[in-house]
């Protein structure tokens, strides 16, 4: 396994411990978790795009509920052969 896809691995276990016990995650656990870099998120963020985000006592943080529902918001089917051409 390569450090990138142990990095990957790690971040969907500490996102599924986050469920159980704090449904919140950091801007950088929240990246590691859509397969994003940390300063995406944090552009999107000041552009007001991308997944909601709460502060905490000043710390911005992602509810992974929040994140599973804006990136199935955001998928897209395939377009048949040949359309839009």
């Amino acid at each position: 396994m390569s450090d990138s896809q142990s990095n990957v691995h790690k971040a969907v276990e500490r996102a599924a411990r986050a469920r159980a016990a704090s449904p919140f995650l950091s801007t950088a656990e929240a990246a590691l978790y859509l397969k994003i870099s940390e300063r995406t998120l944090k552009e999107w963020r000041w552009h007001c795009k991308g997944p909601c985000f709460r502060r905490h006592a000043g710390h911005v943080l992602y509810h992974i509920d929040d994140l599973d529902i804006w990136s199935q918001a955001s998928a897209k089917t395939a377009a048949p052969m040949g359309a839009g051409q």
